[in-house]
């Protein structure tokens, strides 16, 4: 998901960006594995169009000293940013919650399992995947078929 894409293309300088190849990023991890980020098709959009505007290579988007994001000044970036809009309790991680959160509820749909959201997130294991999925108690009762939920 583009939240922690964006820390690799942003924050990274795009260093850790290997390859592009179709609907994937092919990345390295300085304390992991490499690995693969698949884009939505909204990103690969926007990144071919950039492209086509401009020498696409390195940095994306810059600090306003022309330098490369750290992590600490991207969280302080999205603070402000939610601060300013008006949005309460959010943080530099929601984006990525949410959308660990949106793929749990949709995967099945798609034949996978909660081992795929795990891969997706890149977590090391499922216990941390399902600490970032949200409880749905809509979905809970539309799950089991009934008007009311009781609580045990």
């Amino acid at each position: 998901n583009p939240p922690r894409l964006t820390r690799y293309v942003v924050v990274n300088g795009g260093n850790d960006v290997k390859n592009c190849n179709g609907d994937k990023l092919k990345i390295r991890h300085c304390r992991r594995s490499d690995g693969v980020v698949y884009m939505s098709a909204r990103l690969k959009d926007a990144l071919a169009e950039l492209k086509q505007q401009s020498d696409a290579s390195g940095t994306i988007i810059k600090a306003k000293s022309g330098k490369p994001f750290s992590a600490a000044s991207m969280t302080n970036w999205f603070w402000l940013l939610y601060r300013d809009l008006g949005f309460e309790g959010c943080s530099s991680h929601s984006g990525r919650r949410t959308a660990i959160t949106k793929w749990a509820r949709t995967i099945s749909q798609h034949n996978g399992s909660m081992r795929d959201v795990q891969a997706l997130a890149r977590h090391s294991s499922l216990q941390m995947t399902q600490r970032y999925v949200e409880v749905s108690e809509n979905a809970m009762k539309r799950v089991v078929g009934w008007g009311c939920f009781i609580s045990v």
